[in-house]
């Protein structure tokens, strides 16, 4: 939150940025992660705090320490859910960057990359502080071969996206990483179609949840179906050609197998 008030001031003070994230060990390491990774290829290796938030820029700097913030806080790095939960976040996120490379090219990966892999904290909410509620929920999706959310409503539970907007409200996090996780799946989509305004961020997150959610979970034919048709019509795609898509995203599973780690 301290991070939160200097990045959003009027006028930022850059030392103070570097201040407050060279307090942290664990957003350093994320930070030096970044400025180092292949994305980026530099010709060498940058060590300093000050020259990697000069290099990135305060945007992409803030949603680095935003992610690293939001799951250094509510992960348990010895849980297996948790690990499954990060895997989906960041599985989702390397889609729905894939997806704006397809479709919506203006978008650059800074502007998407925070709402993506933010867009299940509550999920993150619900396990850290309701484990037993979440198991049950966990459990009757896969008994019942349903999205999370529908177990959610079956069972009486409050929604994960409900505990996400409490989150977003509480931290103070920006307004379209608050979107993604309060208004999810094939619902917001067809509300869209009523009139329903979508950002192009928050559409592809959605998108994307909904193809990781096909490449991943076991459902029933039904909604298979009722998704699938979905994707292709907001995508305007074939069938053929979706499949085409659909083995595109499967393969990025394996490196959001490599990298969630």
């Amino acid at each position: 939150m301290r991070f939160q008030e200097v990045i959003l001031a009027e006028e930022v003070n850059i030392g103070a940025v570097t201040r407050i994230i060279s307090s942290d060990p664990a957003i350093v390491a994320e930070i030096l992660k970044v400025i180092n990774s292949a994305y980026y290829s530099l010709p060498r290796e940058v060590t300093r705090i000050d020259i990697a938030v000069a290099y990135l820029g305060l945007h992409e700097v803030h949603n680095v320490v935003l992610t690293a913030s939001v799951f250094n806080t509510l992960g348990s790095a010895h849980a297996a859910e948790f690990k499954a939960l990060w895997f989906h976040s960041f599985y989702t996120a390397l889609c729905a960057r894939f997806l704006a490379h397809r479709f919506e090219r203006h978008l650059s990966y800074s502007e998407l990359w925070a709402p993506a892999l933010l867009h299940d904290i509550g999920k993150i909410l619900y396990f850290k502080f309701f484990p037993k509620h979440f198991k049950a929920i966990l459990q009757y999706a896969e008994e019942h071969h349903c999205m999370h959310r529908e177990a959610e409503r079956a069972l009486g539970l409050p929604e994960s996206t409900y505990l996400g907007g409490l989150l977003c409200d509480r931290w103070r996090l920006p307004r379209e990483v608050k979107t993604v996780c309060t208004e999810q799946g094939v619902d917001v989509l067809r509300e869209a179609r009523s009139g329903k305004t979508l950002s192009p961020i928050h559409r592809l997150v959605i998108l994307g949840d909904l193809m990781v959610v096909l490449a991943t979970s076991t459902l029933t034919t039904e909604i298979r179906l009722e998704i699938t048709e979905m994707l292709r019509e907001e995508l305007n795609l074939t069938e053929p050609d979706f499949l085409v898509l659909m083995g595109s995203i499967i393969d990025l599973k394996e490196e959001a197998e490599r990298l969630a780690v």
